[in-house]
């Protein structure tokens, strides 16, 4: 193995390292905002609602999982024209399914929270909009996502995760000031749509298609 091959590897590791530390960071900090800020029984009410919204993700990651290999294969030995229909087509369904998904989550949710464990557990609608709002746009992310990593495009926004989750913690804690509980989600909001929302597509655009 060349230098130049080992110093790839350890920028790749580097930069997946990133991703992830990022990626736990943003994912905790709305659990400690609302018990340092608003309340702890908030935060178990708010986990309810977690739970389920992660249960329905982890479900359809595998759709995902299951033709990451296949895509990988078709971005070594096609050419971008082609995989570029291919991320079309994926990305159309990954819309729809996230689509179907998030309004079903919405409409459904407050009455299965009152038949699995009661009224007194349910959240008030904006909060429920709002996890909804960004349960979607984190879902419709996955392809974009997938074909980047599967390109080994790690390194190219390898910063985006630190902006994420500075910009999450910063606009949390002033929206939580001025809203209160559901200021926590406008703050993930935010940074998602201010970075990840359109960093992940356009390092896929620029440096694939």
């Amino acid at each position: 193995m060349t230098k130049k091959q080992k110093r790839k590897i350890y920028k790749d590791v580097y930069a997946m390292t990133a991703h992830r530390v990022g990626g736990v960071v943003v994912d905790g900090t709305d659990n400690l905002l609302i018990s340092a800020f608003v309340s702890l029984s908030s935060v178990g009410i708010y986990s309810n609602y977690v739970l389920i919204k992660s249960s329905i993700d982890q479900l359809l990651s595998q759709l995902f999982t299951a033709i990451t290999a296949s895509v990988g294969n078709l971005n070594a030995v096609s050419t971008s024209d082609k995989s570029y229909k291919v991320y079309q087509s994926i990305f159309f369904l990954n819309v729809w399914i996230y689509g179907f998904c998030s309004i079903v989550f919405l409409v459904c949710i407050n009455q299965f929270i009152t038949l699995w464990i009661g009224k007194e557990y349910l959240l008030a609608e904006g909060i429920v909009l709002l996890i909804t709002i960004n349960f979607f746009l984190i879902g419709i992310r996955k392809s974009t996502v997938m074909f980047k990593d599967t390109q080994g495009l790690f390194w190219n926004d390898r910063y985006k995760p630190y902006a994420e989750a500075i910009v999450n913690l910063i606009a949390s804690i002033v929206f939580l000031k001025i809203f209160g509980f559901i200021g926590v989600l406008l703050g993930t909001l935010v940074s998602t749509i201010t970075t990840c929302f359109w960093i992940e597509p356009y390092v896929l655009y620029k440096y694939s298609f």
